[in-house]
């Protein structure tokens, strides 16, 4: 079922991964990630740092992370497998397009908070990446952030899911749909070749 594969398990611990990576910064804002791997994916959790406090009309930085608001002020984030599969946080990720695949990999919102400063968000990778790098590319172009590529080990990833601890046999649950808006991204970047081979738009 796609919408199990896309879930953090609940009858799981998740191990807590030593990954605390600045994906991209200036000298106004910072965004980094931490992760925890469970048996299916790894879920991230992209954090954001403002030195001065956000004054749109929002009034805090979640929109912007969340994908709620202004399309063209949001934190862009993809990754790449080594294998070269690639996923983003950019539209939804059950519209799958006929393409249910479990090795399509997908990046599923999960809750975040968020204040004029300070913003977090979790986001959970399904399925787990192969062995190799793990690129993942962020910017938010409105607050000066262009495209950066920080890279991972899979590895790390995938020792951390063998000791991932199993509380009690799964119980189904219904699935749920949802929509959400599509994004501005740069021209002429990763974000927009990756746009553009989803659509089938050259």
């Amino acid at each position: 079922m796609a919408w199990r594969r896309r879930q953090r398990p609940e009858n799981e611990v998740p191990i807590s991964m030593a990954i605390d990576a600045i994906l991209a910064e200036n000298h106004e804002v910072v965004v980094f990630i931490g992760a925890r791997a469970f048996s299916n994916g790894v879920d991230f959790t992209p954090e954001a740092r403002a030195r001065l406090a956000f004054t749109d009309e929002r009034g805090h930085m979640l929109g912007g992370l969340h994908g709620h608001g202004d399309p063209t002020d949001r934190l862009l984030l993809g990754i790449e497998f080594s294998d070269g599969r690639r996923c983003t946080n950019l539209g939804h990720p059950l519209d799958f397009d006929g393409d249910d695949s479990a090795e399509r990999p997908v990046l599923s919102m999960g809750g975040g908070n968020g204040g004029t400063r300070s913003s977090d968000i979790s986001l959970f990778l399904s399925p787990l990446p192969p062995s190799g790098d793990l690129r993942l590319v962020c910017a938010w172009p409105k607050r000066g952030l262009p495209e950066t590529t920080t890279v991972l080990s899979a590895d790390d990833i995938l020792d951390a899911a063998l000791r991932v601890r199993q509380l009690w046999p799964w119980e189904p649950e219904p699935e749920l749909h949802w929509q959400t808006e599509p994004p501005t991204v740069p021209e002429g970047g990763w974000f927009a070749e990756h746009q553009a081979q989803s659509t089938g738009h050259s």
